[in-house]
């Protein structure tokens, strides 16, 4: 988050920021987002939904490994989400329409454009959809987790209890 707010931030002041989670802990981070008034550091939130609902798309600016099931979790909320390299790694084929690089002309295509953004909106809930009907939870949540073991074999389940909130 740090870096992201560092390389972006100068032209990010046009967009408002929520971040949630346990980052917003972090002297660091209280110290460089204290340096924009367009983020918002509200820590761990009772209703994520309701943050989803108020927003227009997610950010993942991850560096490194990790679970990527905050991603999942926006596109099940129809949420387009602008990811770093490392957040990418791992997502099965078929983001492209609704999980895009951190770049200023993308994000501003997407977010300063009402047809863009619900085309976008569309896609997110159409990839995630996707997950089902390619029977692949286990691959999905195997890659999202970084792990070189197999799927075990379970019942499948449903995308939404893949991304409880």
């Amino acid at each position: 988050l740090i870096g992201f707010l560092q390389e972006h931030g100068t032209w990010l002041r046009n967009y408002r920021f929520a971040v949630c989670g346990k980052v917003c802990q972090q002297p660091e981070v209280i110290q460089v987002a204290s340096r924009y008034p367009n983020v918002s550091l509200l820590g761990f939130v009772d209703d994520i939904d309701q943050i989803y609902r108020r927003s227009q798309a997610a950010v993942s600016p991850v560096v490194g490994t990790g679970l990527k099931i905050k991603i999942v979790d926006a596109l099940a909320k129809g949420k387009p989400v602008f990811a770093s390299q490392s957040s990418l790694a791992g997502l099965p084929p078929g983001y492209e329409a609704c999980v895009f690089p951190i770049q200023r002309q993308v994000m501003t295509r997407i977010l300063d454009h009402e047809e863009n953004r619900h085309a976008a909106v569309h896609e997110s809930r159409a990839y995630f959809a996707s997950f089902g009907q390619r029977g692949d939870h286990e691959e999905l949540l195997r890659l999202l987790r970084g792990s070189d073991n197999p799927p075990r074999s379970r019942p499948r389940r449903r995308p939404r209890e893949l991304v409880g909130s």
